[in-house]
């Protein structure tokens, strides 16, 4: 008989056809007696890498019961030992943000992570909508809670995840702003001087996301294919002290892979836009020489005057003092651009298929959706006519 490991325990077949694994907890300080617990699985060899993970949380203090531990002491562990090492930093953020203001000191929080059935979670539902939260932030947080209910299950430590079958808000879809062809033709006269012109053009013409914007490098331009390539993006992330956990800044960082796989890309350029970022080399390199002693060159296409790299809300901040001084524009938001991308895009019957690999939209249902804003948009203009006929 092979002797089993150290905290391995006991494996056995149940009537029922799973197979069981007991281990131990040490005992009970009221009775003396050993404390037993089950893990449950549906092969002898998925239980055991049950066993051994439980003895290794046990042995490292981060065993968790789940019979007894509340809903915020598992997110507790879950979001710093379980996500973070898998997760984005900015994921991650937007995790800890939602766990920290939307979960933590609500009555859910206080129920024993086993406990909770599908009225707790209902009732918190009710009670954060009916409390004046989006249904946005209420389905964001929503399922926060299910991912981490769902890692319980596959550790072990429930049999089952209870957040399903639950009603949530519906999303209000927010009214997405594109700029007309008469709009479009004031901001290009509105941009031709500015020093980030080239940016705005990139952005108009290709639709590319703000942060893939700001990461951008001249190696990620082939001048001869007159084509970028983007393989990364920019983003502004906390920072949190490695023993408290809590946050003491943020910075901005370079992702080297961007929002998804889909968004790993080669875009083609319009003859004009590769034209606009040749110009902008020329003078990214006078200011270069005339910045020469603190300029620190890390082969940025879009950076500040001595290099450094932007955070990527910086071209909305420019964009929106650009709106404000231009006669005929309304205020808009960045991605504004890359919805009138799309939709230039399908007005001039460019396919479904190449928007999607354009964007980088993982599925052409995404894409689909600025074919419904044109829809609508045509729909806005006939009704013009309402009165002429």
């Amino acid at each position: 008989m092979t002797k089993r490991s150290k905290g391995e325990g006991s494996v056995r077949k149940r009537p029922d056809g799973r197979w069981e694994g007991r281990y131990t907890l040490g005992r009970d300080p009221k009775t003396g007696k050993q404390v037993r617990k089950s893990v449950y699985g549906k092969s002898k060899g998925e239980v055991r890498k049950q066993l051994t993970a439980i003895n290794a949380q046990i042995d490292a203090g981060h065993y968790f019961e789940a019979s007894k531990d509340s809903l915020s002491v598992w997110l507790e562990y879950w979001i710093w030992n379980v996500k973070k090492p898998k997760i984005k930093p900015k994921t991650f953020d937007g995790y800890l943000e939602s766990i920290n203001t939307h979960i933590l000191g609500t009555p859910l929080s206080l129920v024993p992570l086993g406990g909770i059935r599908r009225h707790h979670l209902q009732t918190w539902v009710d009670e954060k909508t009916g409390d004046g939260a989006s249904a946005y932030i209420v389905r964001y947080a929503y399922g926060i809670i299910r991912n981490s209910m769902n890692d319980a299950v596959r550790r072990g430590l429930l049999e089952f995840n209870f957040a399903d079958k639950i009603s949530l808000p519906p999303v209000d879809q927010n009214e997405t702003t594109i700029l007309t062809a008469d709009e479009q033709k004031i901001f290009i006269d509105a941009i031709k001087d500015h020093r980030l012109f080239a940016a705005f053009y990139v952005a108009l013409t290709t639709g590319i996301r703000e942060g893939e914007l700001a990461a951008l490098t001249w190696a990620d331009f082939d001048d001869n294919s007159e084509t970028l390539t983007i393989t990364k993006d920019a983003i502004r992330v906390n920072e949190y002290g490695t023993e408290a956990r809590e946050k003491t800044g943020t910075k901005v960082i370079v992702q080297e892979t961007p929002k998804s796989r889909a968004g790993r890309r080669e875009i083609p350029l319009l003859p004009q836009t590769a034209t606009a970022l040749r110009k902008h080399r020329i003078r990214q390199y006078d200011e270069k020489m005339k910045n020469r002693k603190l300029y620190e060159d890390s082969d940025l296409i879009f950076c500040n005057e001595i290099g450094g790299l932007y955070d990527p809300k910086t071209f909305y901040t420019w964009l929106r003092k650009i709106c404000k001084a231009t006669p005929g524009l309304e205020p808009i938001k960045f991605h504004a651009l890359r919805h009138t991308f799309a939709t230039r895009g399908l007005e001039n019957e460019m396919s479904g298929k190449a928007m999607q690999e354009l964007l980088g939209h993982e599925t052409e249902a995404m894409t689909l959706h600025y074919q419904q804003l044109l829809d609508k948009q045509a729909r806005i203009e006939i009704d013009k006519l309402k009165d002429a006929f």
